[in-house]
C-alpha cells in the first residue's frame, strides 16, 4: 500500500505543499529488538526533501528510559538530513511534543508523586529535565510544540520551518512554543463571537451563548490558532460546545476551579481578556449587555438558533 501523502499548508515562502510518508529501516533498532520507522517528508515543488530520523522513543517507564522522571511520553529528539539542491545538511534538534513534554502538563498535576516535568521547564519555571541552559547540537533550546492534545499542523510546520532554516530562537516565545501558532488567541475565529460582544452568555454547556462568562472558555487568554486552524479541517473545542480551557499554556491542568465553571471575584470573571484593564472590561460588558438585540439574547440561551437574523430591506445601503 503506498504511503498516504496529505498536503499541508505552510508558513515558508516559496513552498507549496509538503508530502509525507513513513520508511522501515531495519538498522535502527528499539532496545527490544523492534524496527524503528522514520518520518520521510518532501517538499511538493520538488526542491528538496528532508528525512527525519527517530532512532528511540523516550517512555514514562524507570525500566525503558533514563529519563524517566521526565513527563515526556510524546517527547522526541530529531535528527535531520535535509537535502536541497543537491546539497545536504544535518541538525539536531530537541522538540517537545504536548503540554506533558513540554512543562509537565496533566502528569505532574496533584501529588505529583513522579516527579513529572517537561524538558525545559517545570510548570511555568524554567529548568526541567534537561536545565535552563541546555542547547541541542543545533543551537537551540527545547523547542514546546505544547497543546493538550497539540495540533498536527503545529507539529509539521515545525519541522518544515526547521528544515528549511526558518524557525530560529527568536521566533520562540517565552515559554519556547513556535510564535506562528501562539501569537494568535483562540479567540480569533470563535464562531461564538457575536454572542461574546454583546455578552450573551451561555448558561449550560448545550447553550450557543459565548462560553466564558459561565462556562469556564479561556479563548480570550489562551495562545493558539485553534479556531483559524481547525482541527481536521472543520472543529475546535469551542466549535464542539466545549470551553476552551487553554491547554498550550503551563499550568492549565490546575485552573484552581472546575474546568468547566468561570472563576469570579463580586460576579467579575478573574481570568479577562488579554490586554484589556478590568475596569474597561467592566465598563463595556454593562453597554454590550444593555444593548443585546432579542435574537442574540434568546438565541444564547439555547441549544438552535430560536430566531433568525432580519433580512436588510432593499434600496441605498
Amino acid at each position: 500500500m503506498p504511503p498516504f501523502k496529505p498536503s499541508f499548508p505552510n508558513p515558508v515562502a516559496g513552498v507549496r505543499r509538503l508530502n509525507y510518508g513513513t520508511d522501515l529501516f531495519p538498522d535502527l533498532t528499539t532496545p527490544n529488538g523492534q524496527c524503528v520507522p522514520r518520518t520521510r517528508l518532501s517538499l511538493g515543488d520538488g526542491t528538496g526533501y528532508f528525512k527525519l530520523n527517530e532512532p528511540f522513543r523516550l517512555h514514562h517507564s524507570t525500566s525503558f528510559s533514563p529519563l524517566a522522571r521526565s513527563s515526556i511520553p510524546a517527547s522526541r529528539f530529531f535528527s535531520m538530513k535535509l537535502s536541497v539542491n543537491g546539497n545536504e545538511y544535518a541538525k539536531c534538534y530537541v522538540l517537545a511534543i504536548g503540554t506533558c513534554s513540554a512543562y509537565g502538563g496533566i502528569i505532574s498535576a496533584g501529588e505529583n508523586v513522579t516527579e513529572a516535568c517537561g524538558l525545559q521547564f517545570d510548570g511555568d519555571q524554567e529548568g526541567g529535565l534537561l536545565g535552563k541552559d541546555f542547547r541541542a547540537a543545533s543551537g537551540l533550546p527545547v523547542i514546546n510544540v505544547a497543546g493538550c492534545p497539540t495540533h498536527p499542523g503545529w507539529i509539521v510546520d515545525t519541522l518544515l520551518s526547521l528544515a528549511l532554516g526558518a524557525l530560529a530562537e527568536s521566533d520562540l516565545d517565552a515559554w519556547q512554543r513556535p510564535r506562528f501558532y501562539t501569537e494568535q488567541l483562540v479567540h480569533h475565529g470563535c464562531p461564538r463571537n457575536e454572542f461574546y460582544e454583546f455578552k450573551a452568555s451561555a448558561q449550560k454547556l448545550s447553550d450557543l451563548g459565548c462560553l466564558m462568562e459561565n462556562m469556564g472558555c479561556k479563548g480570550t487568554q489562551a495562545n493558539a490558532d485553534c479556531n483559524l486552524r481547525l482541527w481536521h479541517g472543520v472543529g475546535s473545542c469551542v466549535r464542539g460546545g466545549f470551553a476552551c480551557i487553554s491547554c498550550t499554556e503551563p499550568g492549565f491542568e490546575e485552573p484552581g476551579h472546575p474546568f468547566m465553571e468561570t472563576a469570579k471575584i463580586a460576579g467579575i470573571p478573574t481570568g479577562l481578556p488579554v490586554d484589556m484593564p478590568k475596569a474597561w472590561f467592566v465598563a463595556l460588558a454593562a453597554l454590550s449587555k444593555s444593548a443585546t438585540p432579542k435574537r442574540v439574547r434568546e438565541n444564547s440561551r439555547s441549544d438552535h438558533p430560536l430566531i433568525a437574523p432580519g433580512i436588510r430591506k432593499s434600496g441605498q445601503k
